[in-house]
């Protein structure tokens, strides 16, 4: 896997490895990586395929992801009901002794549930949320169904539907969802406005109490200021002019970073004033040192702690032939100078290294980094769906600050996941 990393690696982890090479070295001599793979079948009969080191692991890790039957599920929108369609979300666990178990804690069939389950991760009150979405065909409207669920896979504890409630107001959308203590559940939407025939859809940003389900705060984008320019002479039915698909919070700044993949654009709304402060992207703000010179239609825009660096998929959707791989890219932000200064970039290798859609790039607490590979053009589906995919096409990879594979864990072709998500064992929640 190809990768360019800073050359500031993350303190806590990189002492952590020097430990580890003292101890090797006094006890049994130098520690050489060892990669392991096992085969594992999910309840839903998806073979899995996980190569990983267990020395890299010895912390103990969980992976947390959505299982989807892409190719047909793309083959199937517009149709009543996705009857052959299956999705389910997984928890894969690496104990500190290196020993894998998998487990699904609800298997959703799309004859059910139509649609793509996107998101699977931890709250912070020690809960997981899943996040699916579907379909409703006789309004033409995306809807969306939040659950959360004991840690584990132990059942439901709580279970929120928004679809029948707010139906009316807008179209929800599962491509991410927080909650912030002190706001509230946040949440997006996708309103849109008729033209005759046709449909403009936009996006919203809400805060809901998390326990009524009540609505806070709304900010609704424009197309005039938010939009592509170019959208609403767009051919066909639907013109998704925003279509966002990550929402981030940043208090030190009172503020939302909200991904719009149309525009290939980061919209910093403030609150609770909700007026676009920033239009972040390698047009309106200086990018220093990316060899692309900035990013195309990207997924799961996020924020370090510490406000100090922005990361990003980028899956680089470019016209015309030949496509460039898609790729995670992390950049130093400056906000006072409207400045993007570029520190890595992990590459999507294998053979298919464009992803059309999906991706994410997640950071662990120790400074690792779990990349989330998306899918492949769904056009290609027919060719390829079905067949064993090799461990170098993988699902999502878990990589250490200097690039190598800690884990990867690969699928049948034409199954995706959204995003991956991964968790040291002994961190707090």
């Amino acid at each position: 896997m190809q990768v360019l990393m800073s050359a500031t690696l993350d303190r806590a982890y990189l002492a952590s490895a020097i430990l580890a090479a003292l101890l090797a070295a006094v006890f049994g001599g130098v520690a050489r990586a060892e990669m392991r793979t096992e085969h594992l079948t999910s309840q839903t009969g998806i073979e899995l395929i996980v190569t990983y080191d267990p020395a890299l692991l010895a912390h103990g890790y969980e992976y947390t992801f959505t299982l989807n039957d892409a190719c047909r599920t793309f083959q199937d929108i517009g149709q009543a009901d996705h009857a052959d369609s299956i999705s389910s979300i997984a928890l894969l666990r690496v104990s500190d002794d290196g020993k894998l178990s998998l487990s699904e804690p609800r298997v959703v069939e799309f004859k059910l549930l139509p649609g793509l389950l996107l998101n699977y991760h931890r709250l912070s009150n020690g809960l997981y949320i899943y996040q699916g979405s579907f379909h409703q065909n006789a309004y033409g409207r995306w809807s969306s169904t939040y659950l959360t669920i004991r840690p584990h896979g132990g059942g439901f504890v709580d279970v929120k539907q928004f679809a029948e409630s707010l139906q009316e107001i807008s179209d929800a959308t599962v491509h991410d969802v927080a909650v912030v203590p002190g706001l509230g559940f946040i949440v997006m939407r996708y309103p849109y406005q008729t033209q005759g025939a046709r449909k403009l859809i936009g996006g919203a940003v809400e805060i809901h109490d998390p326990l009524k389900g009540d609505l806070l705060w709304r900010w609704e984008s424009n197309i005039d200021l938010d939009g592509d320019p170019t959208a609403a002479s767009l051919p066909g039915p639907f013109n998704d002019y925003m279509h966002l698909n990550s929402v981030e919070w940043e208090p030190s700044r009172s503020s939302f970073l909200v991904s719009s993949r149309t525009t290939s654009t980061i919209l910093e709304i403030s609150y609770p004033e909700g007026k676009v402060i920033n239009r972040i992207n390698c047009k309106n703000w200086t990018c220093i040192g990316d060899p692309r010179g900035g990013w195309l239609h990207q997924h799961d825009v996020r924020l370090s702690a510490d406000g100090k660096f922005l990361t990003l998929f980028d899956n680089a959707n470019e016209l015309g032939e030949p496509k460039r791989p898609s790729r995670g890219v992390k950049y130093q932000i400056d906000f006072a100078n409207k400045r993007l200064t570029f520190v890595s970039e992990i590459a999507a290798q294998g053979p298919l290294p464009y992803r059309y859609l999906e991706g994410g790039y997640y950071t662990v607490s120790d400074g690792t980094i779990v990349m989330g590979w998306g899918i492949i053009d769904v056009s290609t589906c027919n060719a390829v769906a079905y067949k064993p995919a090799p461990p170098e096409d993988p699902l999502f990879s878990h990589l250490d600050p200097s690039g190598r594979v800690m884990l990867q864990v690969s699928a049948p072709a034409g199954w995706s996941t959204y995003r991956a998500y991964g968790y040291r064992l002994d961190e707090p929640w």
